[in-house]
């Protein structure tokens, strides 16, 4: 998943969700647009940096790490000092960081920890945002959550947020909520295309549109019985039966035995459903008899 663009697309789309991350949205009406900047020397490049209107406020570069970088505070704070530098700027600045958890966070030097304690640098997680999910109905933190939520939870919230998003007026094409929405869900089942997270976030998803689903099926025709064909191949079915509870037992481990009984007992058509779901399943919840 490119985090960085989607990143730079949240924060210009809505300049709040940075103030909000902060705890602090009313800040948010004294900054002009979030822009990317690029630092010439050396072809460096700061994620984002926010302008304010008030002289009493101060510059805010804005950097978001998802990966562990053991220079990162060293790259960052030299980025930021070189900025000020060519741009001979003498006024107020403070440097956020936006970690995706602190296990990532890399220890500061001695003296990078001075800019910690002089509050030239503030540290936020977005693992902060899992722990209390449903406190707060906000559809700036809600997107922020959804890069970092669970796979099996991300669609319904990515729901939540685009049901949220149509009470917005109406923003520039390159902004717009719904396609950085549908970018974050993409990275997250990138064996479904754009089509299929198009349906499951619009729509009730049904799995058997699924172009991974389909190949199951007819996977699972080669290796059984061809679908809608006699109920009465019974050592087709037996066949198909055991590899559906094979695929099952490597995946999540000894069947409950109703899981055996029900399996044994489907018909043609429902073993091929269920083999497709197999195949796809995450969790054993997911398969349905």
């Amino acid at each position: 998943m490119r985090t960085d663009t989607i990143f730079h697309q949240i924060f210009s789309c809505q300049p709040n969700t940075l103030f909000e991350l902060l705890d602090q949205p009313d800040l948010s009406q004294y900054y002009q647009n979030y822009v990317s900047v690029e630092v010439k020397e050396k072809s460096y490049r700061l994620d984002g940096v926010l302008f304010p209107i008030l002289d009493t406020l101060p510059l805010l570069f804005v950097e978001v790490q998802m990966q562990l970088d053991p220079n990162f505070f060293r790259r960052f704070i030299a980025e930021v000092m070189l900025y000020l530098h060519q741009q001979n700027y003498a006024g107020l600045w403070r440097m956020v960081v936006i970690f995706k958890d602190p296990a990532i966070k890399p220890t500061l030097d001695p003296a990078h920890q001075q800019f910690v304690d002089l509050g030239l640098i503030e540290i936020c997680y977005l693992s902060d945002l899992l722990l209390h999910p449903h406190e707060t109905d906000s559809l700036a933190l809600d997107t922020l959550r959804l890069i970092i939520t669970p796979d099996e939870q991300a669609v319904p919230l990515a729901r939540k947020v685009l049901q949220q998003s149509q009470h917005l007026p109406p923003s520039e094409p390159e902004h717009n909520l719904g396609k950085i929405i549908e970018m974050i869900v993409l990275g997250k089942f990138p064996k479904l295309t754009r089509e299929e997270v198009q349906t499951m976030l619009n729509l009730d998803f049904d799995v058997k549109h699924t172009k991974i689903y389909q190949e199951a099926i007819a996977e699972g025709e080669q290796i059984g019985i061809p679908k809608g064909r006699a109920e009465g191949r019974v050592e087709e079915r037996k066949k198909m039966s055991q590899h559906i509870i094979e695929v099952l037992t490597a995946k999540f481990g000894p069947l409950p035995d109703v899981w055996h009984e029900a399996i044994q007992k489907a018909t043609s058509d429902q073993l091929l459903d269920l083999y497709g779901k197999a195949m796809m399943a995450k969790r054993l919840d997911d398969v349905v008899l």
